[in-house]
């Protein structure tokens, strides 16, 4: 067991933990996107889901790259690390609450 860890821990590529890191943030915001809806009792439009999911994920994506921080997080975890991680996830939130800010002052002016 000792030897699997080691093997991982040197050969873990960053596209692995990147993937990682976009699945926990999805899976994230799908499960508040249920139980917002669920709470509201909206019915679950399909294709405004998949828009939103691939809009945040491609924010989280500039996020987590804006910031690097998949690099070396298994092998060296510090708070730099968790301070990389806040700014992935704070850049990320701040250009998605920019976008949908922007999008909805521009539908309500019609």
């Amino acid at each position: 067991m000792a030897s699997l860890k080691k093997i991982i821990n040197q050969n873990t590529p960053r596209s692995f933990i990147l993937a990682i890191d976009l699945l926990i943030a999805l899976f994230s915001f799908g499960f508040a996107n249920l139980v917002a809806e669920a709470i509201t009792l909206q019915d679950i439009i399909f294709t405004d889901t998949v828009v939103a999911i691939v809009f945040v994920a491609s924010l989280r994506l500039v996020g987590f790259l804006a910031t690097q921080s998949y690099t070396d997080i298994i092998r060296y975890t510090s708070t730099q690390d968790a301070v990389r991680i806040f700014f992935a996830v704070a850049i990320s939130t701040f250009l998605l609450l920019v976008f949908e800010g922007s999008y909805f002052y521009f539908t309500t002016l019609n």
